[in-house]
């Protein structure tokens, strides 16, 4: 009897166990249920919070865009004629940006073929990755832009900047809104890469133009802040790291647009009425040489006279070549060209009174030991062209380390170069001509020009 309340009392015990093990269980599901389901509604509040803290940044952002805009219109004396849809972005969707950018610019072979057409020039040193590094640099520069495909602007979500700091970023690309929707970009030709000098001409125009636009909205409404300011920049100029490492040749045209092309826009407008400055950006300024000079484009226009090459493709098939870019240095890239080399005075004096070129460069795609170039150049005087024949055999001589025989310069002269490379110089009246190629393509080539 005993033996059974005992058993009774063990079973009725492990039935309360049993039940309260259960019960724990139920328990313990129904709180992590609970904690996840917390969970799940902080990350929803916090997604929440991320979007209405955006949103709140985008209608701050388009607010002051409509205060800047307003004040900027009065500056540059144009009124916006509709508005523009503006996205603050984060920095990485900035590169993502640039990178889709760069490819619709630069389709397939296109960056790659320029690039090696500048290292045959010389233009640019043979271990550079120009792709890589272009994209670091507008990575490291740029703070907001205007794309004038989309007409929207958009501003990099940063902390490194101040709020006056910002709103000059903001005033020189809605300068450049305004010029759209007055000038039409893409009709001024702002897309066309047939002719490198003039793109730049006209990049100076517009860029010079925002630099004043942000440069006076800056100076009238930084206040106090513009202590804070001075402070930043020279923090961020202690950071910009990639320009500091740049090419001269990269970090030169990335500046130019802005420094040069503001010279030449104040000038402009010291100068010349409201209804001038409109028909300069009818009929804007057509090479370098007339930004670095202005009187070449205001005073006396000075227009080039763009040399037509000599068909290649004939050439090209025969010996299995491949054309990797065709352009117009003008006076600015030329400039930059000799002085890689050659003193920074002789490149002045022999790129000055520049009239007009044109080039083509060329390689085999698997033996990138047969390449060449094609330079024609027209100059404003005979003296002009002697004057950069000269500073191009002293660009030869630094570049390969040799001594070059100069006592037939007043017409033609040709080397051998340590690279097996052939050079042919040419000087005729105003005009130089240039053909650099290998050895086994030389005389082709010559022949192309002699019988032109």
């Amino acid at each position: 009897m005993k033996k059974k309340q005992v058993i009774s009392l063990s079973l009725f015990i492990a039935v309360i166990l049993i039940g309260f093990l259960v019960y724990s269980v139920y328990s313990i599901n129904k709180l992590e249920r609970s904690v996840r389901d917390i969970k799940s509604k902080n990350e929803a509040l916090r997604k929440t919070i991320e979007r209405l803290r955006a949103e709140n940044k985008r209608l701050k952002l388009i607010s002051d865009c409509n205060k800047i805009e307003k004040k900027v219109e009065k500056i540059r004396g144009l009124h916006a004629k509709k508005s523009i849809d503006y996205e603050m972005i984060e920095k990485k969707s900035l590169r993502k940006m640039l990178d889709q950018k760069f490819n619709e610019a630069y389709p397939g072979t296109t960056f790659e073929y320029m690039e090696s057409a500048f290292k045959i020039l010389g233009i640019l040193q043979p271990d550079i990755d120009m792709k890589n590094l272009v994209m670091r640099l507008y990575d490291e520069q740029v703070a907001a832009f205007y794309d004038y495909v989309n007409k929207k602007l958009y501003m990099v979500d940063s902390s490194l900047y101040t709020p006056s700091i910002r709103d000059m970023f903001l005033a020189h690309e809605l300068t450049h809104m305004l010029q759209d929707q007055h000038y039409d970009l893409i009709g001024m030709g702002i897309d066309d890469n047939s002719n490198d000098d003039r793109s730049m001409a006209l990049s100076s125009l517009l860029e010079g133009d925002a630099t004043r636009c942000m440069t006076i909205y800056y100076t009238k409404n930084a206040g106090l802040s513009v202590f804070l300011d001075v402070a930043l920049g020279v923090y961020m100029e202690l950071k910009q790291s990639e320009i500091d490492k740049a090419p001269a040749f990269l970090k030169e045209t990335m500046l130019f647009p802005y420094m040069k092309g503001l010279v030449f826009v104040m000038a402009l407008y010291e100068t010349q009425d409201q209804d001038t400055i409109h028909n300069v950006f009818l009929d804007p300024p057509v090479s370098t040489e007339q930004i670095i000079h202005p009187e070449k484009y205001f005073a006396d226009r000075d227009d080039p006279v763009i040399p037509q090459l000599p068909c290649m493709k004939e050439f090209y098939e025969s010996n299995g070549l491949v054309e990797l870019y065709e352009n117009t240095m003008g006076e600015f890239v030329m400039d930059i060209w000799l002085k890689s080399y050659i003193s920074a005075g002789q490149a002045r004096t022999a790129s000055e009174g520049w009239g007009g070129d044109r080039y083509k460069v060329f390689h085999h795609p698997s033996n990138t030991d047969l390449k060449g170039y094609v330079l024609q150049t027209n100059w404003d005087t005979p003296q002009d062209a002697q004057e950069f024949a000269g500073a191009y055999r002293s660009f030869l001589e630094k570049k390969y380390d040799i001594i070059l025989d100069q006592s037939s310069d007043s017409v033609t002269s040709q080397y051998v170069l340590p690279n097996d490379c052939h050079v042919h110089i040419k000087h005729a009246d105003i005009t130089v001509t240039v053909v650099y190629a290998s050895r086994s393509l030389f005389l082709d080539v010559l022949g192309l020009f002699e019988s032109d």
